[in-house]
């Protein structure tokens, strides 16, 4: 083995030790639970969202404005077995929420996914803050309020002029 590999190998090594200390050991998987399939991933989402019965017996999920502060972390649940060996049942995961389909399971809900849409782990001591704007809206907010400000010179000034023009139409009488 060359330095080359063996660096590598204890930077996998650090990884996988840095990866099993991320998981959460308290996950209980229920009874029964389905089993994934080659690369899919079954994650529990952390949510911000109530569920509530209805009389006749459905389950409705509150839907908000702010479906985008519903985070997309979750809890890993099942592994596929093709799965990369980072993916473990426990790891509290970052994914993309755009790209799963939703099941309910024993009355909760889990989405399936493809391991690519798993970005990273996250240690449950890290806050995740999810009401932040993009570039994109900070530019436009930025602009937004440069306009206003504009705005709000421009009728000042038009104000201060219209109060000369005033003063002199009176002939320089209040």
């Amino acid at each position: 083995m060359d330095l080359k590999e063996a660096i590598r190998k204890e930077r996998m090594d650090r990884i996988h030790r840095l990866i099993d200390s991320y998981v959460d050991r308290s996950v209980i998987i229920p009874e029964g639970f389905p089993l994934a399939f080659q690369k899919t991933v079954i994650i529990k989402q952390a949510s911000n969202a109530n569920m509530m019965k209805t009389n006749a017996g459905f389950l409705l999920i509150e839907s908000s404005a702010n479906n985008h502060l519903i985070p997309n972390i979750g809890h890993v649940y099942a592994v596929g077995p093709e799965c990369s060996e980072h993916i473990k049942v426990g790891l509290r995961v970052f994914f993309n929420q755009f790209a799963n389909l939703e099941v309910m399971i024993k009355g909760e809900v889990y989405m399936i996914i493809d391991e690519r849409e798993v970005y990273g782990a996250l240690p449950d001591s890290a806050f995740v803050r999810m009401d932040t704007l993009t570039d994109k809206e900070v530019s436009r907010k930025e602009g937004l309020d440069r306009q206003i400000t504009y705005q709000e010179n421009k009728f000042k000034q038009d104000q201060e002029i219209k109060d000369d023009l005033d003063f002199l139409g009176n002939g320089g009488k209040h």
